[in-house]
């Protein structure tokens, strides 16, 4: 990949729901980069007929670079084979990106992780560590400590990933929307509104004892952001202070690629 100082660029990132792209400008004084303009497609069915119309009404030159990063291979096929300047397509591996993991096997963590913890880097406190909570298809919570290492953490399933699995490995039970924008009650008073419950303040608990459980790791203080699909709606339910943070992943592929520019 060429080094360059980097102007206007598209970040893309490939989740296994949603495919997120976003346009961003060249370096600013932000903390950290913010997209100038953002769309979101399908990602097993992706209408690349919007993207096209994204795209002119952006007034996009088709010899934009655009930096990608991919947790669903299916998909990224699938955006491969529309893209039309393949010299312009640029894969991203952990490699690319300003960060220290200090796991067992690096190149095993999904890129969207390490793409939020470069994020949360640019915004915690000096000598603070970071937690990272990003719900979407599967929620991950992870932690960087306060010299700003990506240290590892736990994955769980989302919400709809929770209802589904309740209804393809059980008879009776039915698969349930679950809109996160509405807490449902906590006593269901049928089998659909339990399955709720279960699934939406199930996910909440999880989510806080396992940002407390990482908190007790740290003698620091500890910077809490969340970011992804569902998060403010769980943010709300937190008795905690948790910045959230639209687009984290999108920011922090910003990030690398302005570093990349100056190595």
């Amino acid at each position: 990949m060429k080094n360059e100082q980097p102007k206007s660029f598209i970040a893309v990132d490939i989740g296994n729901t949603t495919i997120n792209f976003a346009l961003f400008h060249a370096a600013s004084d932000q903390q950290l980069p913010a997209a100038a303009s953002h769309i979101a497609l399908d990602t097993a069915e992706p209408q690349f007929d919007l993207l096209e119309q994204w795209l002119s009404d952006l007034e996009i030159s088709s010899s934009l670079n655009w930096y990608v990063i991919s947790v669903n291979q299916p998909g990224l096929q699938r955006l491969q084979d529309w893209h039309p300047a393949a010299a312009n397509f640029h894969g991203l591996s952990c490699e690319h990106f300003p960060l220290s993991i200090a796991v067992s096997s690096p190149e095993k963590v999904g890129l969207d992780r390490i793409a939020a913890a470069v994020g949360a880097n640019c915004l915690r406190a000096k000598h603070h560590a970071a937690i990272i909570v990003d719900a979407g298809s599967a929620v991950t919570i992870d932690a960087v400590n306060a010299e700003g290492q990506f240290i590892g953490g736990a994955i769980l399933p989302g919400l709809k990933m929770l209802a589904k699995s309740l209804s393809g490995q059980t008879d009776l039970l039915p698969l349930i929307q679950i809109d996160p924008a509405q807490p449902p009650e906590v006593v269901g008073k049928d089998t659909a509104a339990a399955i709720r419950s279960g699934c939406y303040w199930g996910s909440v608990g999880a989510i806080q004892n396992l940002v407390k459980r990482m908190e007790d790791q740290f003698s620091e203080e500890v910077d809490l952001f969340i970011s992804g699909g569902d998060a403010s709606k769980i943010a709300a339910q937190e008795n905690r202070s948790m910045q959230t943070v639209p687009h984290l992943v999108l920011s922090g592929i910003a990030v690398a690629v302005e570093s990349l520019s100056k190595s």
